[in-house]
């Protein structure tokens, strides 16, 4: 699962960088900053390569990713996939080093 994990993030993390740099797509109500890029509606990234995509997610932190309804990623290279799932990591740990709580 953590290499589905880091497989995913990597993907997304590359295509935000480079493609998306500063780009806000389907702009509803959707808040990026610093290199990062948002799909989706009330979504909110900011820090630098950060990527959130879906509804209600937002990506705090470098290279950090949200994908789904109400998910929330906080900290560098934080990953959060899925509905109302939310990650915290830090200090560029790898995968198997994520803090997850689904509610």
């Amino acid at each position: 699962m953590n290499k589905i994990k880091y497989t995913l993030f990597s993907i997304f993390s590359i295509i935000n960088s480079v493609l998306f740099s500063q780009v806000n797509l389907y702009n509803n109500t959707v808040y990026a900053n610093g290199h990062a890029s948002s799909l989706g509606q009330n979504n909110i990234s900011n820090g630098w390569a950060s990527f959130s995509s879906g509804s209600n997610s937002s990506a705090t932190g470098d290279f950090s990713t949200a994908i789904g309804y109400y998910a929330i990623s906080i900290g560098d290279d934080g990953f959060a996939f899925g509905g109302k799932v939310k990650s915290a990591a830090g200090g560029y740990k790898p995968p198997s080093k994520y803090i997850t709580k689904v509610n």
